[in-house]
Formats: structure tokens, sequence, C-alpha cells
């Protein structure tokens, strides 16, 4: 401790206990401090004693002191609640992330408290406050928000109404950003029905209509990206065919020799062939064609014969030979590229927790494969990677009825996360049930307008399977 409390304690000071012009060094909390103080000097019997003559020199050594840092838990100790109540200004830092009960020991309630990530100080100090939607609702969020000059909301298109609302004041401008292609709001309640089979919320519809969808159904004005900014050229073909009608198209200034990962994707998708892995293999006829000039397409593996199980006592699927299958050609590409590419590189992507469990036991049992990404494709929009592996799961077995994956929504999310190579893998003859008939450059044409979900992700895999770089 500093010189002045040794003093008044009638102790010598030691080395190590010093106070400097701008906090203090030492934390003096502990009853190991105050015991050796005591054995210092034996004069300081009561405890009581030594604690009012040490917190007055603490007090002066503050008023002394341009500022003292310390952690919440150390407001609320003993010593500390000496600075605590000898300081002007109480200045708390992250402050949206503290408990209030954490924030009021290091308060004297009769000084100004300024708290960072609210109101006016952080308005005036910053150019802008990052937060959830969960925290713009929180008593700490609101004074941001009442502060704010403009709100602006990411993946809008996945988000409540609801969650919206709180983090925007409604004089401000609201500037929503998302993709309505893409996932919608969760709503966890939807199917839900109870013992009579009535839906156990009917306004599931409603709640799954995003605002920055309802804005757009009313033709409110808003502006739509037309140029995709971060995948090779190609890449993005299939997907902008099928779920964005071709409104969207690679950015002119993308060029392929400027993604060397995305021509490697191109040579090991060329060289499946001769290493007899484009599948299905039928008298020779099974080839995964080049890709245009210029240009790098997704491809797809055509795994025929894989069976698709449901877990028990649940919804969630799997496909055990599919989760052996995709790992040979992961290590196939690594092999390939050895030097070049990297597993973190590598994301895999599918559309059930149980087929993720199925990869996660293969990751854990093979340490080549140790730090493998393996995700659903829910919980990976707004990620992306430089190259995507997506394995559907469904298998011929299912009669046609291809599940999660007949969410165009969930499938547009699954074939956008990559940058440089996308490789599909399933079985043709599942989504073949559905009858489909091509893209054209307008938009999606379908002989049944009551299966428009389910033709898009027969579509989908088709555009993958034959004209993207192809298995003929």
């Amino acid at each position: 401790m500093g010189a002045a409390v040794c003093q008044l304690a009638g102790v010598e000071p030691t080395n190590n206990q010093i106070i400097s012009g701008t906090g203090l060094k030492n934390d003096y909390t502990t009853a190991g401090d105050l015991t050796l103080m005591q054995k210092s000097d034996r004069k300081f019997k009561d405890k009581r004693q030594l604690k009012r003559l040490v917190s007055e020199a603490v007090a002066e050594l503050v008023k002394a002191a341009d500022g003292v840092f310390m952690t919440l838990t150390q407001a609320g100790s003993p010593w500390r609640r000496a600075v605590v109540n000898a300081t002007e200004v109480c200045a708390v830092d992250e402050a949206a992330a503290a408990l209030e009960v954490e924030i009021l020991p290091a308060w004297t309630g009769n000084a100004p408290c300024n708290l960072a990530g609210v109101g006016e100080p952080v308005k005036a100090a910053h150019d802008g406050v990052f937060m959830i939607l969960t925290q713009a609702g929180s008593a700490w969020g609101r004074a941001v928000v009442n502060a704010a000059e403009v709100c602006a909301v990411d993946e809008a298109a996945a988000a409540l109404e609801a969650e919206i609302l709180p983090a925007w004041k409604a004089d401000t401008p609201c500037i929503l950003a998302g993709d309505p292609a893409q996932l919608p709001p969760p709503v966890f309640s939807d199917g839900v029905k109870d013992s009579n089979e009535n839906p156990v919320n009917e306004l599931t519809g409603q709640l799954k209509l995003s605002m920055l969808k309802r804005l757009d159904d009313i033709a409110w004005p808003c502006w739509e990206q037309k140029h995709q900014l971060r995948m090779a050229p190609g890449g993005f073909e299939p997907p902008n065919a099928v779920f964005y009608d071709g409104r969207i198209k690679t950015s002119p200034d993308l060029k392929l020799e400027d993604f060397p990962e995305a021509i490697l994707f191109e040579e090991w998708a060329e060289s499946l062939n001769s290493q007899g892995m484009a599948v299905p293999a039928e008298a020779g006829k099974s080839t995964i064609t080049a890709s245009p000039i210029g240009l790098v397409w997704p491809f797809m593996v055509d795994a025929q014969d894989t069976f698709c199980f449901r877990e028990v006592g649940g919804t969630s699927k799997g496909n055990t030979q599919m989760a052996s299958l995709v790992p040979n050609y992961i290590r196939s590409f690594l092999a390939f590229g050895k030097g070049r590419i990297f597993l973190h590189q590598i994301a895999v992507i599918v559309p059930y927790l149980q087929q993720r469990e199925l990869y996660l036991k293969t990751v854990a049992e093979n340490e080549e494969f140790k730090g493998l990404i393996v995700a659903t494709a829910n919980t990976y929009q707004g990620h992306e990677n430089t190259y995507v592996f997506f394995h559907s799961t469904a298998a011929a077995n299912l009669d046609g009825k291809v599940g999660f994956i007949d969410d165009s929504n969930s499938l547009a999310v699954a074939t956008t996360r990559h940058r440089c190579g996308l490789a599909v893998f399933g079985d043709s003859r599942t989504y073949s049930t559905t009858v489909v008939t091509e893209t054209n450059e307008g938009g999606d044409d379908t002989d049944d307008e009551d299966e428009d979900e389910e033709d898009g992700v027969d579509e989908a895999e088709t555009k993958n399977s034959e004209s993207t770089s192809k298995l003929q």
C-alpha cells in the first residue's frame, strides 16, 4: 500500500506498495493484507480502527490521483468502497453487458455516472454502437436507441417485426438490410399442434413475414443489389437462376484469375473423372464436364442407393453412407491441392442436426479432419467459406419426400455460402419424382402451382447437376 497509508497505520512501506498518480497499483482488499499490517505494528489490535484509518488514507490518495481503474467486482469490496466514496465521477465501460446490481456498488449515487454504450456520452464519443436486437430491448439498450440518429438492422429478413421495433426510434431513419430469399424469422411454434390436431399458434404465417418482406410486398421503395461481389465468376449462376430469377449478376470487375482457389477447385473437379469418383459410373458415361472459360460452376455428385433414416423419437434425419462418402472427397481435394488449400477453408453444410452429428463423429475419429467446419444450413446463414460441400441427406427410400430441403429459403442459404467452389452431394432420383421444367432466364416455370416450393428444390439440384459443371 502507499506510503501515506502505511504512515497512518504505523507500518513501514514496502517497495511494491506504491500508488501512482493515475491509479491504485496494489489491491489490499484481502484479509491477508490486513494481517500483514497487524503483524507489522502490534498496536493496532482493533480491525475496525485500522480499516477506518486506511479508508481515510485511500480517500486522500484518490482525490490526488487522476483516476482509479477497477472491475465492478472490486468496487464492491471493503477497501475499494472507500475509493468509490471518494470519486467525483463514476464511468462504467461495457455497461450494456453489466447487471444493474454490478454497477450500483461502483456508484455513490450523489456523483455523475457515465455508462459507456448508453445514452448521450456514447453518441458524442463514438460513430456508432453495435448490439444485437435482444440488447436493444433492454433498459441500457433503450437508452442507446433513444440517443441514436439512425437505426440500421443487418439480416433484417430473418428478424421478427417485434424484434426490430425496440431497436428503432420512430422519428429517426431505419435501414433494413437482408435477403428475403434466405431464411425467414424463426417461429418455433409453426407446425406444432395440440392433441386435437389444431395449430397451437394460428398466427405463425404472419409472424414469419419479416418487416423487410412486408415492406417489399407493398412496393415500399427499396434498393436491390444488382451485382454479387464475393463469389468467383460462375459460382453464383445456379442459385441466381433458381432463387433470384436471374436478377443478380456477377460484377464485371470480378475476374477468374483473381480467384486462384476457384481455378484449383475446377482442376480438381475435372480430375475426379480419372479418379473414378464421378458417380454414378455407368458404362463410362458419367463425367464432370469443364466449366466455360472464365467461369467455375458448382458440380453435383449423384450418389444413388444410399439410405436416409429418421432419428428415434424425433424428426431429424441422417444418412450414414453419405457421412462416410463426403469425407473421401474432402480427403481427395486436400491431397490434390496439398500446400495450397487447408482444412479450415472447407465447410460441410447439411440440413439436419442428426446428419451433423454423424459428420462430427467422423471428425472425432480421424485426426486428419480435426478442425473441419460442419454446420446446418440454418446456423451458417451470414457465414461463408472458400469451399462448401453441401450434402442434402435425402435418399431414394424417402419416396420423393425430401423433407427439410424442400424449403427453398434454406436451400438458398446452403448454396450461397461459398466463395470459390461448391460441391453438392445427393441422389438425383429423389428429386426426379417431382416434375419440373427447365429454368429459363425469366424465372421458374412449373407444371403445378401447388408444387412451387418442391419444384424449387428439384430445380436447384437439377441446375447444379445439368447446367453447371455436371454429371452426364
